[in-house]
């Protein structure tokens, strides 16, 4: 059963993080798609995620056939179910084996395929993989520094390198058109047509997963990869000649200001969807705020909490007899839980009495040692300059929901996006606390399964303050980002009405996307380093055992 629910679990995660992404670019976008069609603007194409599915037929240019695409299907399955029996066995040799056959192998399976039907050089898929792996192991150098790795981070970074190759080879009709304009999902490849060795472009489509065209004529669509999304607007792509200022109903048509609003908007519907979830929450449910009561709120894995069986909501009354009342009483009691053995410091067991369904249990908890001396705490959980070796059972503190007044929510959701915007700005100006505050998709990953794993109200604030983040993030002056954008803007407005040259705006874009992507490899360094710190930690206790 405990199996069960971990699996049960894992897909309700993934199945809930998915919603709230899909929801929150929709609000996005919709906010372009508002105030592009008030100022009359045409509206192409209204997406959320990106990508697309291949729908043209290639496989009748092919000089022999290819295998067929069932077998590549059935490998990734019996792969990925290997991967599953291994995580609930808590088998790491299975659970590597199955990640490496459905993150490696059949993806790059599935590149050598695409390679052939795509007709491009040979290597070309290898030559794609090894740059994307050499980039992956570039930044788990830059966030490890190789310590702490593990052969199951090390198989779950080449899975993700593996993955993201496969994404470019399988979108690289799309870069190899020449011509750029607003229609979506169109690409092309070379085909040899004749004995000469001639060859011929054959335009390579890919569409939604699921679409609907308006009376207006705008695409809704679903399309494939959990990415973003976009609102297409007529005449957004600027032209070498100018043309883009000359389409009917065209983006760049319109005045500056007008195009200042609907680059504004997707950010302030953002924002403004975060704080109306936050209003909502805080003047229902309550904001939350830390329990520090003898309630256990939470147990680290792999602590002595969770070896002991201790479990979130039981109530500790003692520690080796001694009463507890708080959290507090809870650290005072424990932390000295430890005594030194030669060069090592030893744990102590503990005896720890808890109330659970009104049943009183007594259990001997292994507590673990810090390597080196860290603060301490006072009763208010307020870090002191102080700092000690402790011992820690591995229990963590809750939270509980405290209903606030409306005059009092409406302070509290008004301040979070102007705190996230100094935090953001704070990270600019001290790049050291970049470690402390950027997260990547591992750390966001585990805080979905939080939120998922606590109830509806953790879901709707995780929901929130992503939605917040989303649109202060986009008003970072970096283009092709809004905030990019709106400076683009802002300086035609003060030069008049008088467009940049399309080489200052290509040298911004090109530039912008350098920074973004940067940012995203710096951001998963650090999730990285802080899985291979508590990697080197378990080692280092593993070894002083």
């Amino acid at each position: 059963m405990a199996a069960l629910a971990t699996l049960g679990h894992f897909f309700l995660t993934l199945f809930t993080g998915l919603f709230v992404l899909t929801v929150l670019v929709f609000v996005h976008e919709l906010g372009h798609y508002l105030a592009a069609k008030m100022f009359g603007m045409r509206v192409n194409a209204f997406a959320v995620f990106m990508g697309g599915v291949r729908q043209t037929d290639l496989t009748k240019w092919l000089k022999s056939p290819l295998a067929p695409s069932k077998y590549p299907w059935i490998a990734f399955v019996a792969s990925f179910v290997l991967a599953v029996v291994g995580a609930l066995a808590k088998s790491d040799l299975v659970y590597v084996a199955g990640l490496f056959g459905a993150g490696v192998v059949v993806p790059l399976w599935v590149m050598l395929r695409l390679e052939r039907l795509y007709h491009t050089s040979e290597g070309k898929a290898v030559s794609i993989w090894f740059k994307t792996v050499l980039i992956a192991v570039i930044v788990l150098f830059v966030g490890t520094r190789f310590s702490g790795v593990d052969v199951v981070m090390g198989v779950g970074v080449l899975a993700a390198a593996t993955l993201i190759a496969l994404m470019v080879m399988y979108y690289l009709p799309i870069q190899m058109r020449e011509q750029v304009d607003d229609q979506q999902g169109f690409g092309q490849i070379e085909v040899e047509r004749g004995e000469d060795g001639s060859k011929d472009k054959l335009p390579v489509r890919f569409r939604p997963i699921w679409h609907v065209v308006s009376r207006d004529g705008t695409e809704f669509s679903l399309l494939l990869l959990p990415l973003g999304g976009f609102a297409q607007i007529a005449g957004m792509h600027p032209q070498p000649d100018g043309s883009e200022t000359r389409i009917e109903g065209g983006f760049f048509s319109k005045s500056p200001w007008k195009r200042f609003v609907v680059l504004f908007a997707g950010p302030l519907f953002s924002v403004l969807f975060g704080v109306l979830l936050l209003f909502g929450l805080y003047t229902t449910v309550g904001k939350a705020v830390p329990d520090y009561s003898n309630l256990v709120g939470g147990v680290s894995e792999k602590s002595g909490a969770e070896a002991a069986g201790l479990q979130e909501g039981d109530r500790i009354t003692a520690v080796n007899g001694s009463p507890i009342e708080n959290f507090y009483g809870l650290m005072t009691h424990v932390r000295n839980q430890w005594k030194k053995v030669g060069d090592k410091n030893e744990p102590i067991p503990t005896q720890v009495t808890y109330v659970r369904d009104g049943e009183t249990h007594t259990v001997s908890v292994v507590p673990t040692v810090d390597l080196e001396p860290m603060p301490l705490l006072d009763k208010d959980m307020n870090v002191l300059d102080t700092k000690a070796i402790q011992a820690r059972l591995g229990i963590e503190f809750g939270f509980k929901y405290v209903p606030m007044s409306v005059g009092g929510a409406l302070q509290a959701v008004v301040a979070e996006p102007v705190d996230m915007a100094k935090g953001v700005v704070g990270l600019f100006i001290r790049p050291v606390q970049a470690s402390k505050q950027l997260t990547g998709p591992t750390t966001m990953a585990q805080v979905t399964s939080e939120a998922v794993k606590r109830g509806p109200a953790d879901v709707i604030w995780f929901a929130a303050m992503l939605s917040l983040t989303l649109g202060v993030m986009n008003l970072l002056p970096i283009a092709p980002l809004d905030g990019g954008q709106i400076v683009v803007t802002i300086v035609e407005m003060v030069r008049g009405g008088r467009r940049l040259s399309i080489n200052v705006q290509n040298m911004l874009t090109n530039v912008g996307i350098v920074l973004i992507v940067a940012l995203m490899l710096t951001a998963s360094a650090v999730d990285l380093g802080r899985k291979a710190s508590v990697n080197s930690q378990e080692a280092q206790r593993e070894a002083g055992k």
